[in-house]
């Protein structure tokens, strides 16, 4: 929670514990850290974003820099020397494309002095390695039958190295509605009931029950072969009258641990910010003297077209 957010909730708060106690709010006044992010994924261009943090009373959310150079290293050896785009908050650096376990470091320097650094090192692709599909009847708690569709999703994982996963499904439908064709991708939360989603790491949010939007560790597979089951509503497995097009998009990123502890914290951040009052949560972060996150992962995917 920003201190914006903070503020008013403070004043509230001392002001109904007492009418007639004084009381000094300090703000802090400062600003000007420097806020780096990227997410690196291998085989793709680097884009960057660059910008200064703000004062708690500004009218801005960011400041831009306009003097900043960039040092760019891969495997410890000096890559681009360049200076940052002036009042610019996203770079494209079309001709810096990373592979898999390139080590990273990116330096920030103004004034002749370095005032920021930060490494990842990037992950290799763990592929899908097969996709069944069979159709199940569960009983409800009504007592009817529903029936759905158990997806399993198989993958291997090295064991040799703590190896950190998200798993999202995605519905990509091409639809022709009062003769507009509209293309939609729509998330899928389903049911994180694989033992693959348990991580006891995951149990130090005081809030039960938080989607951790797929994210696992191989903290509890036994064997490099794994399958994840999942169950969808079988009926959602069909083509409606408006659908041109329809299929299931499984997508499996390999991340580095401080993606993974990042999303995570992101994550319970924005299910934390939801309460009246909560304890203020640290958005994890990996810059060196300054704010946000270097990181990178690895996304394989495997589609499954629908077909009436």
């Amino acid at each position: 929670m920003t201190l914006k957010k903070i503020i008013p909730l403070l004043i509230f708060i001392v002001s109904m514990l007492s009418c007639e106690r004084d009381f000094t709010l300090y703000i802090d006044k400062q600003g000007g850290n420097p806020v780096l992010y990227s997410f690196i994924q291998p085989n793709s261009s680097l884009i960057l974003s660059l910008s200064k943090s703000v004062a708690a009373t500004s009218a801005h959310n960011y400041e831009l820099y306009t003097d900043a150079q960039l040092i760019i290293s891969r495997n410890h050896c000096c890559i681009k020397t360049i200076s940052y785009p002036s009042n610019q908050l996203w770079e494209n650096f079309s001709d810096l494309i990373f592979v898999e376990n390139d080590s990273i470091e990116i330096q920030i320097i103004t004034n002749n002095e370095i005032i920021v650094k930060a490494q990842t090192i990037v992950p290799v692709f763990t592929p899908i390695t097969q996709v069944d599909t069979i159709k199940i009847a569960k009983s409800q708690i009504d007592g009817t039958i529903k029936n759905f569709m158990q997806l399993g999703i198989s993958f291997s994982d090295s064991l040799k190295i703590k190896d950190y996963y998200q798993l999202n499904l995605e519905w990509h439908q091409t639809s022709l509605v009062n003769n507009v064709l509209t293309d939609s991708i729509i998330p899928i939360v389903f049911s994180k009931t694989d033992r693959v989603f348990y991580d006891p790491e995951q149990g130090t949010s005081t809030i039960g029950n938080i989607d951790f939007d797929g994210l696992f560790t191989d903290a509890t597979l036994k064997t490099k072969e794994y399958k994840i089951q999942i169950q969808l509503p079988y009926n959602e497995f069909t083509l409606s009258s408006n659908d041109i097009s329809k299929k299931l998009v499984i997508k499996l990123s390999h991340l580095n641990k401080d993606c993974y502890l990042f999303k995570r914290s992101q994550i319970i951040y924005d299910t934390y910010k939801q309460l009246p009052i909560f304890d203020p949560v640290n958005i994890y972060s990996n810059i060196e003297n300054g704010f946000g996150m270097l990181a990178s992962f690895a996304t394989t995917s495997d589609t499954i077209f629908i077909t009436n």
